[in-house]
């Protein structure tokens, strides 16, 4: 009995611990300071003033969560306890949004960024004096858009107009899916400055035609200001592939990428993992791939990466022949690796490990340790599946008896298995001589891609087709024909209605929405539903629905809205009157036709109510006047109801004659731009929409301008004078036919 009081006592005061060791913030922020301590971030959070977070603390943002910083931002990472940002598995986090227009600076060092969708963003109305992001690591981030995003600053205005810079530096890109991105590369009022980096491993998402915008670093190069171009110089770029998203497979290197109307961009003394310019040229977007684009001036160019930068493998060897995986041969002479030897007929990225691999060796820029080292044999189980294998310890050898390099000696049973299972081989958990991460080394991965994809394509084409003529197969439709069918149910229905309820999701789409539909918030609906049979093929319906309307624009995936900062919630009730075209005779009841399509237009009357949350209390917004509605000599108010026009698309289920159950698409066009609050008005006067509500002066002004954006006269709240509002409807209808 006493053991088990221990026992619990002890739990009690683990638990404990472990609620203390983690807070979960929320809210807005004057000033915020983060010990070394967990951290989890929910929702979108905002800092006005100075963001401090102190070595070793760790920030998992989830899900549509982001920080918006105002002010001044320092990260005090140490090599030996470095910050984490980052996202719980399958809870991806935007990161952290850089805002406002104020004399400080930005200093974020030794942070990790990892598994988030855009980690550091400076948005549309940013300015600082500095920010300088050195010896931070981008690894393993998991957006389409942007793994670092610099829009260009909007300066205040001034006779001597300052001028913002953007030092990056000694920083690590692996392993993300999107590239780094630059509005401008040519500026008078920033300065951009990228050097001693490292980017390797990165596999840009893409769509078959190899673009600008596909590399791992790109952005415009215009003529329209002169004073500053970026400098891009001393960086590594090695294994960054452009990753085709249909075919799954990889389309080729693709390193940095420019476009615009100026002339040239010098970017001196890169490592660039090719030692012909001709070669290095295939990998970098310019004038060269499209006639229209400015010239990447690469020369001179590094023939291997500096020992100065984050540590990383840029060569492989094939120990067996000499000749490099994936470079032509090199040597270690007089503390550097040098281009030695007889570089024709080279071993290229196309290497297929069916050849054989009896020794590799991984060449890197720095020492490097492999205690924690894996090897991992992914390999195809059949045509659509892989699997991995991680290969015994036991099955090679690892010496690390040269500088800079470790070799592999592959066992004849490791051997014979690459020869004779299609695959590729990872190796994992490699690190710099302090615990720095080194990303994963990747041997034979396009070649075995190239192959799935072939085996797939094989697959699907061959998958159900020929005659199959077999005999078991005749014997089969022999036997299915001399079964006994069941008798066919024909009855004519006396009445010619239905009612029925329904439930579903509903989901937002407009002005503050995601472009990609499912990545808007999903909200429930319900409803009721009286169909009527007008004629055998024409049904009226009329359908009674009850939504909550959700949206955000920190959700929508696109930096400009992200920076605008509006959210709302409508509770609607709409009314809907459709005409539905029935493709099978609806006043007839038959067995054998238990699914029966139809597809149906109308109009509806809707109802709706804008709100906003502030300081954790919702307002509704109308009469707010957000648009500036309620300022002397104001627009009229929008009105609190409209027409839509409904398109559906419906598949009927008939479980017997009396009870249909239907799976239903629809989607709800309003005819007013207002079902978010956001229309085409222009941003009011802070001054005066807080005077015009004088209950409640502050959440007005929130609400008109929740990022406190820096805007033009006449600007729209909405970004376009055309925006209309809509959302769709999906779910399940049960009905009773009478």
């Amino acid at each position: 009995m006493m053991y088990r009081k221990i026992f619990l006592g002890l739990f009690l005061l683990m638990g404990f611990q472990l609620a203390q060791s983690q807070d979960t913030l929320s809210g807005n922020y004057g000033s915020l300071i983060l010990a070394k301590k967990n951290y989890v971030i929910n929702e979108v959070i905002s800092v006005s003033d100075s963001f401090v977070v102190e070595a070793g603390a760790q920030v998992q943002i989830n899900s549509g969560a982001s920080i918006i910083c105002l002010g001044a931002v320092r990260f005090s990472g140490t090599p030996t306890a470095r910050i984490r940002i980052t996202s719980s598995k399958n809870q991806t986090g935007n990161g952290i949004v850089i805002q406002g227009v104020v004399n400080s600076d930005i200093n974020i060092q030794y942070t990790t960024f990892d598994s988030l969708s855009i980690p550091l963003l400076f948005s549309d109305n940013w300015y600082r004096t500095k920010a300088v992001i050195r010896n931070c690591q981008f690894i393993n981030n998991l957006g389409s858009q942007a793994v670092l995003h610099v829009m260009n600053p909007q300066i205040p205005f001034s006779d001597n107009p300052p001028i913002s810079s953007v030092q990056i530096s000694q920083c690590l890109f692996g392993g993300n899916t999107a590239p780094l991105r630059f509005e401008d590369l040519r500026s008078d009022y920033l300065k951009i400055d990228v050097f001693g980096n490292t980017f390797t491993s990165n596999k840009i998402s893409g769509y078959a035609q190899y673009t600008y915008s596909n590399n791992i670093l790109f952005g415009k190069l215009d003529n329209m200001q002169t004073r500053f171009t970026a400098n891009i110089r001393e960086n590594s770029f090695v294994y960054n592939y452009m990753r085709e998203l249909d075919a799954d497979t990889v389309v080729q290197q693709a390193h940095m990428g420019i476009y615009g109307s100026g002339d040239s961009l010098v970017a001196p003394n890169n490592y660039w993992g090719d030692y012909e310019e001709s070669d290095i040229r295939k990998h970098i977007f310019d004038y060269k791939s499209n006639y229209t684009s400015p010239k990447l001036v690469i020369n001179p160019f590094a023939m291997a990466p500096s020992d100065s930068i984050p540590v990383h493998i840029f060569g492989v060897i094939n120990a067996g022949s000499g000749r490099m995986v994936n470079k032509k041969a090199m040597k270690f002479i007089n503390d550097k690796w040098q281009l030695v030897g007889d570089s024709s007929n080279p071993i290229t990225n196309t290497f297929n490990l069916r050849q054989g691999l009896r020794a590799v060796q991984l060449i890197s820029n720095r020492p490097i340790v492999a205690r924690t080292m894996s090897l991992h044999y992914i390999y195809a189980k059949d045509s659509l599946n892989t699997a991995d294998s991680v290969v015994s310890p036991g099955s090679y050898k690892k010496d690390i008896g040269t500088k800079n390099m470790v070799q592999l000696n592959m066992t004849l049973p490791v051997d014979t298995l690459f020869k004779s299972k299609p695959g590729y081989l990872i190796v994992r958990g490699l690190e710099g001589e302090q615990g720095e991460y080194v990303p994963d080394v990747y041997i034979g991965y396009e070649a075995f891609l190239k192959y799935m994809f072939s085996k797939r394509a094989q697959y699907g084409v061959g998958r159900g087709g020929g005659k199959g003529g077999g005999a078991g197969q005749s014997e089969f439709d022999s036997t299915m024909r001399r079964r006994n069918k069941p008798p066919v149910i024909v009855s004519e229905y006396k009445k010619k209605y239905e009612v029925g309820i329904l439930a579903g999701n509903a989901i937002y789409y407009g002005t503050l929405s995601n472009s990609s539909l499912f990545s808007n918030d999903f909200n429930s609906v319900f409803g009721l539903q009286f169909r009527y049979s007008l004629k055998k093929n024409l049904s009226l319906s009329i359908s009674y629905l009850l939504a909550t309307l959700t949206g955000s624009d920190l959700r929508s995936g696109d930096t400009s809205k992200v920076s605008r900062g509006m959210s709302f919630k409508t509770p609607t009730t709409t009314l809907s009157i459709q005409f539905e075209y029935d493709f099978f005779n609806n006043r007839i009841y038959a067995s054998n036709m238990k699914f029966r399509p139809s597809i149906g237009f109308g109009v509806d009357y809707i109802m709706f109510t804008p709100m906003g949350e502030y300081l954790g209390k919702w307002y509704p917004l109308q009469p707010m006047g957000t648009g500036g509605q309620t300022i002397p000599i104001p627009p009229a108010p929008y009105a609190l109801s409209t027409l839509g026009a409904p398109v559906t698309a419906q598949l009927r289920y008939y479980v017997n004659k009396k009870t249909i159950f239907s799976f239903f698409a629809t989607y709800h066009l309003a005819f007013t731009n207002y079902l978010d609050d956001v229309g085409p008005d222009p941003y009011p006067d802070p001054i005066a929409i807080g005077l015009a509500n004088p209950n409640n002066p502050e959440a007005a002004k929130y609400f008109a301008n929740p990022s406190n954006r820096y805007v033009q006269k006449g600007q729209l709240r909405s970004g376009a004078a055309d925006v209309s509002d809509g959302f769709f409807t999906f779910g399940f209808t049960l009905a009773h036919h009478f």
